[in-house]
């Protein structure tokens, strides 16, 4: 028997341990993502440049709504391969989404690698200034 060999405390915590990692997900992390009011008030500003950022024209999620249809697109990382691979993806269906009046954008958390990212990404990109509302949907 396991008590033989651990003793009952050291039995106590695997047994405790097993039915805490067995536990469903919900149960143990918190559910944080922001709810859709949070979203349409987070700040944005948009990036004209890698290098700078200007402050003076944040606006608000909701106003990219107030235009016609919008495609949102939230970028885990300007840096990611992936993003990267993604981007060259959607720049193929760009035409498909202008001529369906269909605005597509993209919001980063970071300007790490957001040069490179532009060259791939042809469309406006904006900077989640609260870092994470827009971006924690996941």
């Amino acid at each position: 028997m396991i008590t033989d060999y651990l003793g009952y405390g050291a039995a106590a915590a695997v047994i405790g341990a097993t039915v805490y990692a067995n536990l469903p997900l919900n149960l143990i992390v918190p559910n944080d993502k922001p709810t859709f009011k949070e979203l349409a008030d987070s700040k944005l500003v948009k990036i004209t440049d890698e290098k700078t950022l200007n402050e003076n024209e944040q606006i608000f999620a909701k106003d990219l709504l107030k235009e016609n249809s919008v495609l949102i697109w939230a970028v885990r990382n300007p840096e990611c391969p992936f993003c990267h691979e993604e981007a060259k993806n959607f720049d193929l269906i760009k035409d498909q989404l202008n001529a369906a009046g269909v605005k597509f954008i993209a919001i980063v958390d970071r300007m790490n690698g957001i040069k490179e990212f532009k060259k791939l990404f042809n469309g406006d990109i904006y900077y989640d200034r609260q870092v994470g509302n827009i971006l924690n949907i996941s």
